[in-house]
């Protein structure tokens, strides 16, 4: 005997499954001390993102070649202004 399933049912076991997309909202009301805690944490980010970019712009236009985030984190590293700001 031969227990092969009805093509309606081979169809819905093949296709691909369906995917949820969720997302959720949230609020927060910081106090004045976690205002300036967040504005010195996003002050940080900027200034770091903006040097390495600046380094990265920088070799690219002097050397024409592009430089890896490895190189770019040994960079920031090296650098002096990094030392005396985060330390």
């Amino acid at each position: 005997m031969n227990f092969a399933a009805p093509k309606w049912r081979e169809s819905c076991y093949t296709s691909a499954p369906m995917i949820v997309q969720k997302a959720y909202k949230y609020r927060f009301f910081p106090t004045n001390i976690q205002v300036k805690q967040l504005a010195n944490t996003f002050g940080s980010a900027r200034f770091v993102w903006n040097r390495g970019l600046e380094l990265r712009t920088n070799s690219y236009e002097q050397e024409n070649k592009s430089i890896s985030f490895t190189q770019t984190a040994a960079a920031h590293l090296s650098q002096q202004c990094f030392k005396s700001r985060f330390s």
